[in-house]
């Protein structure tokens, strides 16, 4: 019986491969879900510390702007400062004791303010041609160059407003204080209504960075100051102190919001930006941070949960395989029985000891096997009975047709012959005739049957008139062994009906008996008219039994018979060709006397 699946997959593969693909996708899942989570969990803390950083170096850089907005408001109102910008002198030495006094206010300034370290030089450009320089850098630089900036047309147009310029190198030739910040404002008179000069503020842009390095460092984020323009005016990374921010994608939404945070790529890679407003100058602080460092911690912990989960998995898996083995035993010990009675072995009995479904099962299938027992005995005992009595009832039926036509021999004999002729023609029939009704043994010897073939030849030769004869080639050694009854006389009828009644000269049967590759070989062949396949195939298909013989047997009903008792490897085999004759084989196992009482 051929396989539902040319690939078998066990109960035990099966259950360990289910708790591994169980165990993996949990573990997949529930992996990627913590590190999701514990992502947007290391986001928000580094959101809320960034605000915090923020708020707290927005506080610093409040105080540091508030004083050097303080400054510039001096400046502006300076009397001193507002005469020259705005005083027609007539002689120098008016003009000389207002400078005067402009310098000593400088000089307080120095010794009484703490951001005098900070300023890099004043330069004041007056309306009416006058400038004034302060700080030892400034009087390196050049005026004409500052008029025609975008600073100067622009604090103009503030009319009063600071601006507050990017970071931008020292406008003085010596370049001695590195990048500057600057805070350009126009100076009005002392009625604040007409602008009378542009005073132009630097102060160093370390001033500033010196606030927030620290941080920078502990937190290793980068922090930058813009101004409203996406002018840089301190950041971190000393590298891009002069980028211009305004080409980011995100610096639009930073600067035209208050607070908040947003993420964006920089060089492939994903960074999250915080950012908060000052508010005493309209700079926005930023703190840009990689994620990757964020979850670089988070990624060490992913790589030793998984190492960790996949130690489990193979563990468990083990383990599972062993759990496996105990539940799988009890099916494949009921398996294992099933094999033995597929393969005829209808004592086996399955393991009912377990208390489960498997132990039920098992008990089902013991009781089904009784069952199939009790109804293989009851059909076989059936069977051997129906073909005992089968056979009983054709040894029983003796044909009248062969009846008439012997005793109408015997009486034309009667007529034409003397009477011993008679008489051993009566003695013949007689012996068959008492061997098929009497003995109701269904094995003789081989002696015997060939006993029974020479009495049943003896008569035919009379009724055809010795249109034939016959040849017996028998080894000694099968004499003794045993045969079913009356299995050669269907042979000898066949070929004297087919194949040599139809001849129109005298035909010869050769009848032999040997043993064969453990097999006891009968062979009856003639010279006759031979048969077709056709024909071959009827007499071994269909019961073409004419009437016209002794018994009721024909050479299906031996082979039928011969493979009933004995097995398909045994029975009868016709080889025939027209005009050549033909040989019915009969093959049946070597039977010695104590053995024909197991059939």
């Amino acid at each position: 019986m051929g396989s539902l699946s040319t690939k078998k997959t066990s109960i035990r593969n099966k259950l360990v491969m289910f708790f591994l693909i169980s165990s993996v996708m949990s573990t997949v899942v529930l992996g990627s879900i913590s590190y999701i989570v514990s992502v947007k969990v290391i986001k928000k803390k580094s959101i809320d510390s960034s605000v915090k950083t923020l708020t707290h170096v927005r506080d610093i850089v409040d105080k540091q702007t508030a004083a050097l907005t303080q400054v510039a408001d001096e400046i502006f109102v300076n009397k001193s400062i507002n005469r020259v910008l705005s005083k027609a002198y007539s002689n120098t030495i008016d003009y000389n004791m207002d400078m005067r006094e402009v310098y000593e206010f400088y000089e307080n300034f120095k010794k009484y303010s703490a951001m005098n370290q900070y300023i890099s030089s004043i330069v004041i450009l007056g309306d009416n041609e006058k400038v004034i320089k302060l700080g030892d850098n400034a009087y390196t630089i050049d005026e004409k160059k500052l008029k025609e900036s975008e600073y100067y047309k622009k604090a103009r147009e503030l009319d009063g407003k600071i601006l507050w310029t990017g970071t931008h190198e020292d406008w003085a030739e010596l370049k001695g204080d590195g990048y500057l910040v600057s805070a350009v404002r126009l100076i009005k008179d002392e009625n604040l209504e007409n602008g009378i000069g542009v005073a132009f503020l630097s102060f160093k842009e370390s001033s500033i960075y010196d606030l927030f390095k620290g941080m920078e460092e502990s937190t290793k984020n980068s922090m930058v100051i813009v101004n409203e323009d996406a002018n840089v005016i301190s950041n971190t990374n000393r590298q891009l102190l002069t980028e211009k921010f305004d080409e980011k994608d995100y610096i639009k939404e930073v600067i035209k919001s208050k607070e908040g945070y947003i993420t964006s790529k920089a060089d492939n890679q994903e960074i999250l930006i915080t950012y908060c407003s000052a508010v005493s100058t309209p700079w926005k602080l930023i703190e840009i941070t990689e994620v990757k460092n964020l979850v670089k911690e988070n990624k060490i912990i992913a790589q030793i949960t998984f190492i960790v989960s996949l130690i489990s998995i193979v563990v468990s898996c083990i383990f599972w395989w062993f759990i496996s083995a105990k539940l799988t035993k009890p099916i494949n010990n009921l398996k294992n029985t099933m094999k033995l009675v597929e393969g005829g072995v209808f004592d086996a009995r399955a393991d009912e000891s377990e208390r489960d479904e498997i132990g039920e099962l098992a008990h089902s299938f013991n009781f089904m096997l009784d069952e199939i027992k009790k109804l293989l005995e009851v059909s076989l005992k059936e069977e051997g009975e129906r073909k005992d009595a089968e056979y009983k009832a054709l040894l029983s039926q003796i044909n009248p047709h062969f009846l008439y036509n012997t005793l109408n021999t015997i009486k034309w004999m009667a007529i034409m012959q003397n009477a011993d002729n008679i008489r051993d023609m009566t003695t013949c029939l007689g012996r068959l005739l008492q061997k098929s009704i009497k003995n109701v043994d269904n094995f003789v010897s081989i002696d015997e049957e060939l006993s029974l073939v020479e009495d049943y030849i003896y008569i035919q030769k009379f009724r055809y008139k010795d249109k034939f004869n016959i040849n017996y080639e028998v080894s000694e050694e099968v004499r003794y062994l045993y045969t079913p009854k009356f299995i050669l006389q269907p042979a000898i009828e066949n070929s004297i009906f087919h194949g040599i009644e139809p001849k129109e000269e005298d035909g010869l049967i050769n009848l032999s008996v040997d043993i064969e590759e453990d097999k006891v070989v009968f062979k009856v062949e003639d010279d006759g008219v031979g048969m077709d396949e056709s024909k071959v195939l009827e007499l071994l298909s269909k019961d073409n039994h004419s009437g016209r013989g002794f018994s009721g047997l024909g050479v299906r009903n031996i082979d039928e018979r011969i493979k009933s008792l004995f097995g398909k490897e045994f029975g009868v085999d016709i080889q025939s060709k027209i005009g050549e004759g033909t040989v019915v084989i009969i093959t049946i196992p070597v039977l010695k006397s104590e053995e024909k009482s197991n059939f």
